[in-house]
């Protein structure tokens, strides 16, 4: 570990770098879209390859710059390689045609770097981060004999109680002091979100106030849906907000709970928001018009002359609904008592000043710490009085990288080298014997497994994969791992075809499609996978998820399937060749911990055996010891395909 000053100027290089690998990755998976139709503000396209979801910012890529097109707000997939989307444009300088071919590519978080690296240029780091994040603020001190906490779950109205380690964690948090903070280590399965959200629960009955905040939506979502929405807002992305009863744009669309917002301004924020739609609906009329050609000269200026009058009013508009709006995002804040937000959100609405955070925070809560860059958690300090972050450095880090120690750049691991956290120790989610693997290579057995845990047991009859009540199992293959330079990334045919085996026997055998979860860690094998699921033919295959283990952090669902991709050998442009280390980035500590937890009652790994025995990193060597040990059942498959 490292224990040096991190400097502004330092942080500002890093960031520079980011943002480069960001725009370069980007690139790497442009969609190639069809318009079906341009009808203004709607954009409707069909793309080849595209993953794009709703509320998604995408553009173009020009020369040297990202530039957006607009936002997704209707996302629909006939097939795992073509998918029709709806973008709402949020521009008038577009102009396009049906049949016209362009690449499209996600927002490469070009909005929030460019926030970063402003708030640097000028100096805004806060002294409070600055000063957090070199370890100059006193740490809380544990409480040795917690009170019993619980919390009632507004979703499902259950009583959930806390165990010894979470009441010491939550008790630790109700009696730090200003200026303190505290660190929470949250392995997989282990009530991190009831900690946070009990937390925030108790603080709000004390008068005070309290952001929850992660780099992931996800993460928020899960501990504000635990509260009673009469106490909790979300704010960000519409679109991105799991539950609308928490969000505030509920609160503006149906002109409900007004001790947040006042009536007065919900109605007029209506108002404007009609009168810009009648005002859409018509300048959508007449650039249709425009686009027929079926005019006179004379009417064809006249035409032209009414576009330009509703483009005007239609600015006018939307600029006196945005002031307002953000007045009125700021009210919902400020007669909040807990608002819950991801960290990109929050600093790109003080950037764009869209949100006035004058008003303090009395605690902030860090979810997912692990995953937040160091830049980014020091901005957030500024927000709050009092600071707590949860994560877990055996978890995956930021995906973002620079010249910084890897270390320095993820937001826990750096205030882990001057602050000692509270561990929670008890787990919860997944059967023993996978769990058991994770406890024994990565957490030096320091979790106790619940006894319920043994119940985690999934049997389906008559299946080849599920018909025995093995938890764990390793499907050996003898495939060969593709790499292609373009994209930089991986993929295994003969992996991906026994995947969709493995899947259309689960399906078949009666297996619930929402409780299985593929995890690969190259998108090209998910792009694969989902290729060949389409064309099965089993009911529910095509719709089963498939995503990179970054996604599925925070995650979980009875049945996981990994499919591992890298073997020994390799093919590239069509020649075999000799991988250099090819399970580094497969088979990263951090990374295989992810996903090897996700499962609750059955996980699945596919891969090549005799080449994780060949040369492997230490986690698979763990493996292999695991498999020797009698914890893991192998079953040897085979494939068309063997690359």
């Amino acid at each position: 570990m490292s224990n040096n000053y991190l400097d502004p100027s330092e942080l500002l290089k890093c960031l520079n770098s980011m943002k480069k690998d960001a725009l370069r990755d980007a690139q790497r998976f442009p969609a190639d879209c069809v318009v079906l139709d341009y009808n203004y503000p709607n954009l409707i396209v069909e793309c080849n390859g595209s993953e794009f979801e709703d509320g998604d910012y995408v553009g173009t890529f020009d020369q040297k710059d990202y530039s957006t097109i607009g936002i997704v707000i209707h996302g629909s997939s006939s097939t795992s390689t073509t998918q029709v989307i709806v973008i709402e444009v949020t521009r008038y300088d577009i102009n396009l045609v049906p049949g016209q071919v362009i690449q499209l590519i996600s927002d490469p978080g070009l909005l929030i770097y460019r926030a970063l690296i402003n708030f640097l240029k000028v100096r805004l780091i806060p002294l409070e981060g600055i000063r957090l994040f070199n370890g100059c603020k006193k740490a809380a001190k544990p409480v040795k004999n917690p009170a019993q906490y619980s919390l009632r779950s507004y979703g499902n109205n259950v009583t959930l109680k806390l165990n010894l380690c979470q009441n010491v964690a939550v008790d630790t948090a109700l009696n730090m002091n200003k200026d303190e903070v505290l660190l929470i280590t949250g392995p997989p399965g282990t009530g991190k979100t009831r900690v946070i959200a009990t937390i925030a629960n108790e603080l709000q009955k004390r008068g005070e106030k309290v952001l929850i905040v992660s780099h992931s939506n996800t993460a928020v979502d899960n501990a504000i849906e635990l509260l009673d929405p009469n106490n909790a807002l979300r704010v960000g992305v519409p679109l991105k907000i799991r539950n609308p009863i928490y969000s505030m744009w509920t609160t503006i669309k149906t002109s409900s709970n007004t001790n947040k917002i006042p009536n007065n301004i919900l109605q007029q924020l209506n108002s404007l928001k009609n009168n810009i739609e009648k005002a859409k609906s018509e300048l959508s009329w007449y650039l249709q018009r425009q686009k027929l050609n079926l005019q006179s000269s004379q009417y064809s200026q006249f035409t032209s002359s009414q576009i330009q009058r509703l483009i005007d009013q239609i600015s006018s508009l939307q600029r006196k609904y945005s002031l307002l709006l953000n007045s009125a995002m700021n009210m919902a804040i400020s007669n909040s008592k807990i608002i819950g937000s991801t960290a990109a959100y929050l600093i790109i609405s003080e950037y764009y000043r869209k949100l006035d955070f004058s008003f303090h925070f009395d605690t902030i809560i860090v979810d997912e710490s692990s995953q937040l860059d160091t830049i980014m958690g020091m901005l957030l300090a500024k927000y709050g009085d009092k600071w707590i972050f949860v994560g877990d450095d055996k978890q995956l880090p930021p995906v973002a990288k620079c010249h910084l120690n890897r270390d320095d750049l993820s937001t826990y691991k750096r205030l882990k080298q001057f602050y000692i956290p509270i561990m929670l120790k008890t787990h919860y989610r997944s059967h023993p014997h996978i769990i058991g693997f994770s406890n024994k290579y990565v957490y030096n057995n320091q979790l106790i497994i619940n006894q319920a845990c043994y119940n985690n047991i999934l049997v389906l009859n008559g299946s080849k994969y599920f018909g025995t009540n093995d938890p764990f199992i390793f499907v050996d293959v003898p495939g060969v791992h593709i790499f292609d330079p373009n994209t930089k990334s991986c993929k295994n045919i003969c992996e991906a075809e026994v995947v969709v085996k493995i899947i259309e026997d689960y399906l078949s055998s009666g297996g619930i499609k929402d409780e299985l979860g593929v995890i690969t860690p190259y998108r090209l094998q998910k792009k694969e996978i989902k290729d060949k699921l389409s064309k099965s033919k089993v009911n529910g295959a095509k719709d089963v998820e498939v995503d990179t283990v970054d996604a599925y952090q925070g995650r979980e669902k009875d049945v996981i399937v990994i499919s591992l991709v890298s073997t020994y050998n390799r093919i590239v442009n069509n020649a075999s060749t000799i991988a250099n280390n090819p399970f580094k980035f497969s088979a990263d500590q951090d990374r295989f911990n992810v996903a090897i937890t996700r499962a609750r009652k059955k996980l699945i790994i596919v891969g090549n055996l005799n080449d994780i025995k060949r040369f492997a990193t230490p986690i698979l060597n763990n493996l292999v010891q695991y498999i020797n040990q009698g914890y893991v059942k192998v079953l040897q498959d085979s494939c068309n395909s063997i690359i």
